[in-house]
């Protein structure tokens, strides 16, 4: 048995629930698979689970509910309302309800009825790595108990963080990986663009940026704007540089950018492209 001492449940055989497991499995936090049961309308994908982490699969997301003291839910949000219909018929009234439906709020999953205890999260990409960054919300039927136990599972995927419902959606834009790609991916073509071949500025670039995170990790007492401050010579290149992004409003551009991410983040129920139960392993925003 894995260490939270509880049986698992994931409906939904998608991205996220892959991601977990594999976290879970890589990281030894259950020894008998047995423990864990997935379901999906997917028969195919259940049958990968099946064979690749030795879980057990359920031809009915109530089986699944049913079984386990935790549930997660990892399904795409346009099936909520049909998901919830079906669990609402469930006998078993005492499972905790972990939601990964991106945009579907507590109150919508309370609908499923039972009083019963719901944590709302959304795992980041680099989740897949153990290094993610989860915000947790809770209803008012969640004990410090089982919120331990919850957190103890979620912690395999990185720093879980107490948040109020509403600033889930702004940790969702803040925390996409998408933009810092890019914006390293740019230092890297300015390497190129100086002379530098790509090879050499991408190890630049990537190593500067960890670097810099390291530097943070031993200053952690210093804001963001301190250390700016600090790295910026008077006259310098640095104070250089950033006289030049000033003069396209970089810092505007920014801030816009995570703002319509929020935005777009809190209209993700209804958006027909999201992929949370898609077969890709990439874990996307």
């Amino acid at each position: 048995m894995h260490n939270s001492g509880a049986k698992l449940s994931f409906i939904g055989a998608g991205n996220v629930t892959e991601m977990i497991l594999s976290n879970l499995s890589r990281k030894g936090v259950f020894s008998d698979s047995k423990d864990i049961m997935v379901s999906d309308s997917n028969h195919d994908r259940c049958e990968w689970m099946a064979s690749n982490f030795k879980v057990k699969i359920a031809a009915e997301n109530r089986t699944a509910f049913e079984y386990a003291d935790i549930v997660f839910i990892c399904v795409r949000p346009p099936v909520i309302p049909e998901l919830i219909s079906e669990l609402s018929k469930c006998e078993k009234r005492s499972a905790t309800v972990v939601t990964i439906a991106g945009g579907v709020s507590i109150s919508e999953i309370e609908k499923i009825g039972f009083d019963i205890p719901i944590i709302r999260t959304l795992p980041n990409p680099p989740s897949r790595v153990g290094y993610g960054i989860l915000p947790i919300a809770c209803n008012g039927n969640v004990t410090p108990e089982i919120k331990h136990k919850v957190v103890k599972i979620l912690e395999n995927l990185g720093h879980c963080i107490d948040m109020n419902e509403d600033e889930i959606n702004i940790v969702t834009s803040l925390s996409s990986s998408a933009p810092v790609f890019a914006f390293i991916e740019n230092m890297v073509e300015a390497g190129v663009l100086c002379g530098l071949s790509r090879e050499k500025a991408a190890l630049i670039a990537g190593h500067t940026v960890a670097g810099c995170m390291k530097m943070r990790e031993a200053d952690s007492a210093s804001t963001f704007g301190e250390m700016t401050s600090e790295a910026c010579t008077p006259g310098g290149i640095s104070a250089e540089i950033l006289m030049t992004l000033d003069k396209y409003a970089w810092r505007a551009a920014i801030k816009d950018a995570y703002r319509t991410g929020a935005e777009k983040a809190a209209k993700t129920k209804t958006h027909p492209g999201v992929t949370t139960t898609a077969p890709n392993p990439s874990l996307r925003c």
